[in-house]
């Protein structure tokens, strides 16, 4: 039986929409480590089956970035929202464009494992991202807090 990476995307949007009621900024950090560690453990594991597991888990991360990433540029932006949410939709159109472009490129000059090591080095480096942007709006609620 081959389990879909499209179900774990489906899952993920699934239960982001069906269970979340907090803060944003963890989920998007949270979403962004389950994607990282899961494609990381997947391409360390030796049973296909563990692999596919975990490859599913990883789809369940990344499908909810999306989402979260829109809503948090419209709280971020209330002033240009419709400007940021363009212009952040539009860099994940190109995103979603060149990064299998990408993938392949990787995988024909160095092999499909580097391409998803590629792939986890990029879920890495936008855990990284949500974890500045966590950090920021820590930092600016405590300043709201000390001012009022």
């Amino acid at each position: 039986m081959r389990v879909s990476p499209e179900l774990g995307l489906l899952l993920g949007r699934l239960a982001l929409s069906a269970g979340y009621n907090g803060r944003r900024q963890a989920l998007l950090l949270g979403l962004s480590c389950l994607a990282g560690l899961s494609l990381v453990l997947a391409l360390l594991s030796g049973s296909p089956w563990v692999a596919g597991g975990l490859f599913l888990v990883s789809g369940l991360g990344f499908s909810a970035v999306y989402p979260v990433v829109m809503a948090l540029v419209g709280e971020c932006f209330a002033r240009e929202q419709s400007l940021a949410i363009g212009l952040v939709s539009s860099a994940g159109g190109v995103g979603s464009l060149s990064f299998p472009f990408a993938m392949a490129a990787i995988a024909g000059q160095f092999g499909i494992a580097q391409s998803f090591w590629f792939c986890a080095a990029t879920a890495w480096v936008m855990a990284l991202a949500a974890g500045a942007v966590l950090a920021q709006s820590r930092q600016r609620q405590l300043l709201e807090n000390s001012t009022s």
